[in-house]
This record gives C-alpha cells, sequence and structure tokens, in this order.
C-alpha cells in the first residue's frame, strides 16, 4: 500500500473519530440540566408621547418592553412607529376618569364614566387611531373609570373584538376589570408594581427588588413605569442584573399566552 494512500485512510479515520466525538459531545449537552427560570417579568412605560427623543432612548433597551402611548399628542405616531420598528409591544395608554385629578388636560381628552356608548367607542377608536400598531391598551388615570362596570363593558367588548388585549394598571382596590375581563373573554393582566412612584433612585431600586420577589413567587409579575430619565437609567442596569439572577425578561403579549 502507498504511503499516500495510507496517510488518506489515517485522515479518513481522523475525520470520523472527530465527527463522532462532536456528535457525541452534541447529545450530551442536551441531556445536561438547562439552567432553570426563577420568574418571568414583563415591564411596560407609561406616559409615552410627549418627548421625539423617546425614540433612541427606547431604541437603547435591548430586552423585550411594552410602550405604552398617550393619545393624541405630537409625538403619539412618531413614538408608535419607533416602537413597532424595534420589535417592542405598542400599547395605548388610554386615559380614563378618576375620582381626582390634578392636572390639566384638554377638553374631552379622558374618557368618562358620563359619556353615552357612542361617546366612548368613538374615542377608543381615535385613540387607537393616534396609536398605530396598538396590540393592547391600560388606562391613563382611572380610578372611577375602572370601578364602572357600564363603561368598562364598553372599552372591553371593543377590545375584544379587535382582539386586543388589556393590563389593568390598577389604580383603585375596586377595580371591576378583572371579572368583567373573564366574562367577556378579553386577554388580561393586571399590574403588580408601579416602579417609580417616587422619582428617586432608592425608591425606584426598591421597587426592582420588590418585583422580583413577586415574580419568584407568583413565577411571573408586570411592572410599570414612567417615561422618566432615571426610571430609563435603573430600568437597563436592573434588567441586566435580573437576568443574571435567573429571572427572564418577556413581553406583554408573551406574558399573556
Amino acid at each position: 500500500m502507498g504511503k499516500r494512500r495510507k496517510k488518506n485512510i489515517k485522515d479518513l479515520a481522523l475525520w470520523v473519530l472527530s465527527i463522532g466525538i462532536l456528535v457525541e459531545t452534541f447529545f450530551l449537552l442536551k441531556t445536561l440540566p438547562q439552567p432553570s427560570v426563577i420568574g418571568r417579568i414583563a415591564i411596560i412605560i407609561d406616559d409615552v408621547g410627549y418627548n421625539a427623543e423617546s425614540c433612541t432612548v427606547i431604541k437603547s433597551i435591548k430586552s423585550p418592553l411594552a410602550v405604552s402611548i398617550l393619545p393624541w399628542l405630537e409625538y403619539s405616531q412618531s413614538l408608535a412607529e419607533c416602537v413597532h420598528d424595534d420589535h417592542k409591544d405598542v400599547m395605548l395608554h388610554l386615559p380614563l376618569e378618576p375620582h381626582w385629578n390634578q392636572e390639566q388636560y384638554p377638553e374631552n381628552y379622558i374618557i368618562k364614566t358620563s359619556l353615552s356608548r357612542r361617546r366612548v367607542e368613538e374615542m377608543l377608536e381615535q385613540g387607537l387611531k393616534s396609536v398605530p400598531y396598538a396590540s393592547g391598551v391600560n388606562n391613563h388615570m382611572g380610578s372611577k373609570a375602572t370601578e364602572d362596570g357600564r363603561l368598562m363593558s364598553i372599552i372591553l367588548s371593543r377590545l375584544k373584538g379587535k382582539h386586543l388585549f388589556f393590563v389593568d394598571s390598577l389604580v383603585t382596590n375596586h377595580s371591576v376589570c378583572r371579572d368583567l375581563a373573564k366574562k367577556l373573554g378579553v386577554d388580561f393582566a393586571q399590574r403588580d408594581v408601579f416602579l417609580d412612584n417616587k422619582n428617586t433612585r432608592e425608591d425606584i431600586e426598591r421597587q426592582f427588588a420588590q418585583l422580583s420577589r413577586k415574580a419568584q413567587r407568583k413565577g411571573y409579575a408586570i411592572a410599570i413605569g414612567h417615561d422618566r430619565p432615571l426610571t430609563w437609567q435603573i430600568l437597563k442596569e436592573q434588567v441586566e442584573a435580573l437576568e443574571r439572577q435567573g429571572f427572564k425578561i418577556v413581553s406583554i403579549r408573551e406574558l399573556l399566552e
């Protein structure tokens, strides 16, 4: 047998041996226990729509995120397009009537419990048109509205017909939304933690700690924060820390599935 032929046979044998080792390693890795997920976390950022610069900040967040955009503002549509292009969840942040309100809003900006069914449906439609690509809705304010069965039945029925989900921001302990959503068959979730009711680093970090505890206890948790520089900064830091701890950051749509 020639030297060249012997060398070729040897090379072939080594190649077959290498392939065998690779295949064996592949199946060995598949059988090893995979890192377990401690809990799933979805984060919604509210009150978006006032500043065009929010688009840059949103794109700097690499993890899944839902961005809830107020309707009828100067940048509502462009920011919805930005969020959609960045493959994040667009939501309509629907202004609903509170028991009391210290902020000034334009006339006919807030959906009130006294409005007719037709007017409520018109305002909801207009809101959705001003925030394209919305896959769901959560309430802006609404302590009075979310306690009102008639009003919320109108809104939730309309969302059901459009295959949109609803997240209750849970601004009152007497919300009727969960029971109504279940009755009407609307995809539904509710907020577990507000991240930044107090706009200080210490308080926001404390709320993230509470979020992680709830996610570990229940298996999932939903947080709501607001479009503020400090919230964005701490969000980036905390998402990385939560992922290192074994939590999975997911989109709100994935959580609802």
